[in-house]
């Protein structure tokens, strides 16, 4: 069905509350396709060798103070062992310091938590 969407990749995701750590470390996943070992994961569709999708590694932080994004920074290894960096701001202070360096430079994907409504504005 994915593919169907024109999807090519698929994200394995790794949810955090809080501050990152090294037990977050994401350990590589190499694999052997067509008989050369890659670092790009593929999962087969429906046992069709022509339907691969690549994995991809997404990992979530859920922030909700600032001095919790103490450790995101661009040398952080354990955000580097990830393919996709994505910060869920619980509140206005932690939005605003996800869009400014050092921060930013880190993260991929600023994910707003929209089941509820936004406690602060985005204007």
């Amino acid at each position: 069905a994915a593919q169907s969407l024109g999807f090519t990749a698929i994200a394995w995701e790794t949810q955090v509350h809080g501050r990152v750590s090294k037990q977050h470390l994401r350990h590589s996943t190499s694999t052997q396709v067509k008989g050369k070992v890659t670092d790009e994961p593929t999962v087969r569709l429906h046992g069709d060798a022509s339907h691969q999708m690549s994995e991809l590694s997404r990992l979530t932080l859920v922030i909700d103070a600032v001095d919790e994004l103490t450790d995101v920074k661009d040398s952080n290894p354990v955000l580097a062992s990830y393919d996709i960096v994505a910060v869920v701001p619980n509140n206005e202070d932690v939005l605003e310091r996800c869009c400014t360096a050092p921060v930013c430079n880190a993260i991929d994907i600023i994910s707003l938590p929209l089941e509820t409504r936004l406690p602060y504005s985005l204007t």
